[in-house]
């Protein structure tokens, strides 16, 4: 299980809805996106009943992890405030 959510795109009746799935199994679909309105479900399969004849194509398994750490250059976090904040990355202070 990830820790982060995972995005799919629901094919139904020749559209493509957004949605996500939550770590804990629960899913939502952008239903409408223009007002913001989304139907949820416990599960995939649960949301699929709601929409029969649909299908769900989630992306590759590369691009779903996380995105690589970025070191921090924000000039303003140097010597011990860097380390309080978890940056990574060489100290933009002792760096030319």
């Amino acid at each position: 299980m990830t820790a982060y959510a995972r995005g799919f795109r629901l094919h139904v009746r020749g559209r493509v809805l957004d949605g996500a799935e939550f770590p804990n199994g629960r899913v939502i679909v952008v239903d409408d996106p223009e007002w913001g309105l989304c139907s949820g479900a416990r599960s995939a399969d649960l949301l699929q009943v709601c929409y029969p004849g649909s299908r769900i194509e989630w992306p590759p398994a590369e691009t779903s992890a996380p995105p690589d750490e970025q070191p921090c250059t924000d000039p303003r976090h140097t010597g011990a405030i860097r380390d309080q904040l978890g940056c990574s990355g060489p100290d933009p202070a002792t760096t030319t």
